[in-house]
């Protein structure tokens, strides 16, 4: 599982790159591989010439639709009507899912990740640079067996090691 989420964590810096590219750091980009490709006095003309265009959120924002009007949600049991609300409101479900669009839109990958804050249900979106998941299953592997978050780095002794959190359903590690 380790060997599983360094590999993936490896990829997260290109899937980060695209979020970053689409709330607006394009022309760091645009600067950055310019600056490889031209003289110094070249870079200095073309990096003043540089528009503003960025098709990557044009392009994201207009695949991502489903949910610029409030869908109609409902249930089976009427019983039930006030639980869905409370939770849509609590949740914020509707931003909530827009922005896991987003992430699909530009990712192909999003995870919901359901918590508690002040005895309030929540739930977050996580980017696909935060988690990976993995499967060990040899009948269905596209059936996850654990869900691996990045934890970010930690100092150990005189090594720096990564933090995983790992969850499966008999344990969290």
């Amino acid at each position: 599982i380790i060997e599983h989420a360094e590999k993936q964590e490896r990829l997260a810096p290109l899937n980060e790159r695209l979020v970053d590219i689409y709330t607006g750091n394009l022309i760091a980009y645009v600067k950055e591989s310019l600056s490889k490709e031209l003289s110094a006095s070249s870079f200095a003309i073309a990096s003043k010439r540089i528009p503003s265009i960025n098709l990557v959120e044009k392009i994201t924002d207009k695949l991502s639709k489903v949910y610029s009007e409030s869908p109609n949600r409902s249930v089976v049991d009427e019983r039930d009507a006030e639980a869905l609300e409370l939770y849509s409101q609590s949740i914020d479900i509707n931003a909530v899912m827009a922005n896991a669009e987003v992430l699909l839109n530009l990712n192909k990958c999003f995870a919901l990740e359901p918590y508690i804050d002040d005895s309030v249900f929540k739930v977050r979106v996580l980017a696909p640079y935060e988690f990976t998941v993995y499967s060990d299953d040899l009948i269905n592997p596209n059936k996850p067996t654990a869900f691996i978050k990045f934890m970010g780095a930690m100092q150990k002794g005189k090594k720096v090691v990564n933090r995983y959190w790992i969850y499966s359903k008999d344990a969290f590690i």
